[in-house]
């Protein structure tokens, strides 16, 4: 699951650096920040009044005062700030590689805030308006949006109960088929949307284990203990700080590391700046113990996702090119926003510049996914496997009257080739599709057998020639 959400808790600290909730003195000469501003795409409305910041989830037929603690938060989270414009102000959040432009409205919308309400009416018509204005990709899953709501519409009434409404917003959200879709009512979730191969073998193999925890659950273990058995040998190494990320040797020449999650660096809620110093920590470390390795497998076929920028951090650890990744831009009414390029920029001296060869699967997810667009664009890495989960939108998030909430993906990820790769998955180098008489042992060791012999003749070709290795 992508990690959008912290922009919420981030936009107070926004009015802090401006001043606006600094010391009454600063409030006085900074009160043009007073006034409301309304985000390009992504549906915030920002009021700020008298130094006091209020952000609103925002649509032409809803709109939710966003939680007590986004608004009282007070975190170090946004960087480039832009305020040079009168009625212009952009951001960064400092994890995330989005930047967020806001536009000043002359006052409030009409309908902001939406008093809250179990009407089931109300709910519907704010539920398929948020949508209706923001999800990217009713073309790509063939869904009339429209035709939904003329379908829909007339089963709801003011008397439908709650266990109705919500079985019917299940039905709607099923027909988009995509990963990011979710809706929670209570104690109640549902996500569309479908699970990959490593799920599907887990499932038949371990019955009693309903989840796919990226730390703790048993098909991890399973995994974990495949290939450490079969290729590190005991070598398998990892930090304290950086659970996501271990690694090992496969034979002499050829290192090994995987990368269960793009999140779990840092704390929760816990600076930027903290998750950037471990990613960091742990990347050194494990070139370091790999320092006479002439190639490397990064495995991540079970990685569901997290933050983009840790994404990004790492495969800048895997070259010593500078390249372009792939740009994004956010639906916006009936278009789009400006596309954002964004990089990779190597680490220099501390990369690992030698052959690569990831592994990618239908299980590699949201920021992994993100992952999969950096370390393919890189000249020195080849992919291997299946294409993945197709779900690289980051999450956006509406909060209904009746207080339940919804995730949607509202922005198109455009690879380094010019194709977008939603829903579909992005595609590998090397094709290997599960067979129909596999197990979860046997399509992992497929992938890893054919990773290595991939790097044996890439070694073999290179013979004379020594990379750059981390110093």
């Amino acid at each position: 699951m992508k990690r959008n959400h912290r922009l919420l808790k981030s936009l107070a600290f926004l009015l802090a650096t401006a001043g606006v909730l600094s010391s009454q003195a600063t409030r006085a000469a900074t009160h043009h920040m007073d006034g409301v501003w309304r985000s390009q795409g992504y549906g915030y409305v920002l009021e700020v009044k008298e130094g006091k910041p209020q952000l609103y989830h925002y649509t032409s037929r809803s709109c939710a005062k966003a939680s007590e603690d986004v608004n009282a938060a007070l975190e170090n989270d946004l960087t480039r700030i832009d305020r040079t414009e009168a009625d212009r102000l952009s951001f960064h959040v400092s994890d995330g590689i989005t930047r967020y432009d806001f536009e000043r409205l002359p006052n409030l919308p009409d309908n902001c805030p939406t008093a809250p309400s179990l009407d089931p009416e109300q709910n519907f018509e704010a539920f398929w308006q948020a949508y209706n204005e923001h999800y990217a990709f009713f073309d790509l899953h063939n869904v009339d949006w429209q035709s939904v709501y003329e379908k829909y519409r007339p089963s709801v009434t003011k008397s439908t109960s709650e266990d109705d409404l919500y079985a019917i917003f299940v039905e709607m959200l099923t027909l988009l088929d995509d990963g990011h879709v979710m809706l929670e009512a209570g104690d109640r979730m549902f996500r569309s949307g479908k699970r990959g191969t490593l799920h599907a073998l887990a499932a038949k193999e371990l019955p009693d284990s309903d989840t796919f925890s990226i730390y703790e659950s048993e098909p991890l273990a399973r995994i974990t203990r495949t290939i450490d058995s079969h290729y590190l040998k005991g070598s398998r190494q990892g930090s304290a700080t950086a659970k996501p990320v271990s690694w090992g040797r496969i034979g002499g020449d050829i290192g090994y590391i995987g990368i269960d999650g793009m999140y779990g660096f840092a704390a929760e809620g816990a600076p930027s700046a903290d998750r950037q110093r471990v990613v960091d920590a742990v990347m050194q470390e494990a070139l370091k113990d790999l320092h006479d390795v002439k190639g490397i497998i990064v495995d991540a076929r079970w990685n569901p996702g997290g933050y983009d920028q840790v994404a990004l951090a790492i495969a800048e650890y895997l070259t010593s090119a500078n390249v372009l990744a792939f740009t994004k831009k956010a639906r916006l009414e009936s278009g789009f926003t400006p596309k954002q390029r964004i990089y990779v920029s190597s680490r220099g001296d501390r990369a690992f510049s030698g052959p690569v060869v990831y592994l990618q699967g239908s299980d590699t997810f949201s920021a992994a996914e993100i992952f999969t667009l950096a370390m393919q664009a890189l000249p020195n890495v080849t992919t291997i496997g299946e294409r993945t989960g197709g779900g690289l939108s980051d999450v956006l998030e509406f909060k209904l009257p009746n207080g339940w909430g919804v995730t949607m993906s509202n922005e198109v990820y455009i690879a380094s080739d010019g194709k977008s790769y939603e829903g579909v998955g992005i595609p590998p180098d090397m094709a290997l599709a599960p067979a129909d008489n596999d197990t979860l042992e046997s399509f992992l060791r497929r992938g890893v057998d054919q990773a290595v012999a991939v790097l044996e003749e890439k070694i073999e070709k290179s013979k004379g020639k020594t990379p750059d290795l981390p110093k």
